[in-house]
């Protein structure tokens, strides 16, 4: 009795002390913002699932939109830092979408990023599955070809589970498209001579004893010996579907939780599906001669989602 006292006094000191500080600074950083935009949702619409995304100005923000809510994605709320005035125009015509800006104009402060998306969470988001993405970024997992996320949700719930794994992958054109042509929008076209390459091989799994936590490493950028100059793509595995609660937050990006116990994929049971992050940035491919990016024998063309689960970057887990 005495353990399990001292053991709760622990956590509330904790919470005190470390979490809900950081809690009441997001609190904070959502006075700055402003919503420029907001659409409602169709009537019809399961908004069981709430995309939050950063919108830096790379990607296709409108195809990045029609993509995530052919998946059966509900209100997508959108924390703008472009610059760009002309991305109010575009998800003004587009259902269920709340467009979010800083109100001291553009940052450029990561923490503060983190921070004003968490509250964007948690207004949005609690007691919901929350898709957490930037806007170059699509999220595949297993069956998205034929099954909406509301499936798969319901898959995790049954497993007692409240969140989804997933690996970054950085995709680029095959050699028969060029750079400058390359975007998310070929990419998902029936055409399969349009489909676009990712690093099948060459990743890393490794613990970090210091924050507890397994993380993967690798990839094109590895390969090339560029990991150093993208920092933020140093660490593949992210936690991008969450059934989020008042007190969970991403400590930075979306690899890291508050919650440490959701910061652990199941690499060892194969039991639990792990999807896979697409990433299409342009402008880090545009630093790269062309003729590095493709590489005979590491490079392979994904179709579907199947190529990826067969190189490991997604996981069926039981689902199936």
């Amino acid at each position: 009795m005495i353990h399990k006292v001292k053991r709760w006094f622990k956590r509330k000191t904790n919470y005190f002390k470390n979490v809900k500080p950081f809690l009441d600074d997001i609190k904070k950083k959502g006075t700055e913002l402003k919503l420029v935009v907001e659409t409602k949702l169709s009537s019809f619409v399961d908004n069981n699932v709430v995309l939050v995304s950063l919108y830096r100005g790379y990607g296709e923000l409108k195809h990045f939109i029609e993509y995530h809510q052919q998946r059966g994605v509900g209100k997508i709320v959108l924390l703008d830092v472009s610059g760009k005035e002309s991305v109010a125009d575009i998800v003004s015509n587009i259902n269920g979408i709340c467009l979010y800006r800083p109100v001291f104009g553009n940052i450029k402060n990561e923490k503060d990023y983190n921070k004003m998306l968490n509250f964007l969470r948690f207004k949005y988001a609690v007691g919901k599955w929350c898709l957490s993405l930037e806007s170059c970024e699509y999220f595949r997992y297993p069956y998205d070809d034929e099954s909406v996320i509301q499936e798969l949700v319901e898959f995790l719930k049954s497993e007692h589970r409240r969140m989804m794994h997933a690996i970054a992958v950085i995709m680029y054109p095959n050699p028969t498209i060029s750079i400058k042509d390359f975007s998310p929008k070929i990419s998902f076209d029936t055409d399969k001579q349009k489909s676009p390459c990712f690093d099948g091989y060459g990743y890393r799994v490794n613990y970090n004893s210091t924050i507890n936590q397994i993380q993967v490493s690798g990839g094109f950028l590895s390969r090339l010996g560029i990991e150093s100059e993208y920092p933020e793509y140093k660490i593949l595995n992210r936690i991008p579907l969450v059934f989020w609660s008042k007190n969970d937050a991403y400590i930075s990006g979306t690899d890291r939780l508050l919650n440490s116990s959701l910061n652990h994929p199941c690499f060892e049971y194969h039991q639990t599906p792990i999807g896979c992050i697409e990433i299409y940035h342009n402008d880090i491919l545009e630093q790269i001669p062309e003729n590095l990016i493709y590489s005979k024998t590491g490079s392979i063309q994904r179709y579907s989602w199947r190529e990826l689960c067969s190189y490991g970057l997604i996981q069926t887990g039981q689902w199936f």
